[in-house]
């Protein structure tokens, strides 16, 4: 993954503007576990966070074919912790409502996300140049030093 642009950051928030790119979903899988675990989340918690981005940001890289986007991480009162990746596509995911065919080579990563985190979802979004994309985020409720 490319860094295109500058991160904002403070105490609760991180935010990447960058190209997705397969080769480094690893690097960026561990950027968020390094803010996560800043924010002294349990073990469970930040291996859902490694799951969800790593989903997120591949399907960027599968389904979307301008690959920049970008990455913001919050962490709000009450527990709760927000994974997102805003694209320049406005094809909303398939999330199947039942379980995925074993046999099946796709379709199975945002029905697991799904299943495994407290709330997971998915809206239109519109870049500042007028591109229309969305926004596919994920919740966890942790609190800080707590089992999940």
């Amino acid at each position: 993954m490319t860094l295109t642009g500058r991160l904002v950051a403070n105490e609760n928030a991180r935010n990447w503007l960058l190209t997705a790119r397969a080769q480094g979903i690893g690097a960026w899988r561990g950027r968020v576990t390094e803010v996560m675990r800043g924010w002294h989340l349990p073990e469970p918690a930040l291996e859902l966070g490694q799951l969800g981005v790593t989903e997120l940001l591949t399907n960027v890289t599968r389904h979307v074919p301008d690959q920049e986007c970008r990455l913001l991480l919050a962490r709000l009162r009450g527990g709760l912790t927000i994974v997102q990746v805003l694209d320049r596509s406005s094809t909303f995911p398939l999330v199947l409502t039942t379980p995925p065919d074993p046999e099946a080579v796709t379709g199975r990563g945002l029905w697991l996300l799904g299943q495994l985190v407290d709330d997971f979802g998915c809206f239109r979004h519109v870049w500042d140049d007028g591109t229309v994309g969305k926004s596919v985020w994920f919740a966890l409720r942790c609190e800080k030093d707590a089992t999940c």
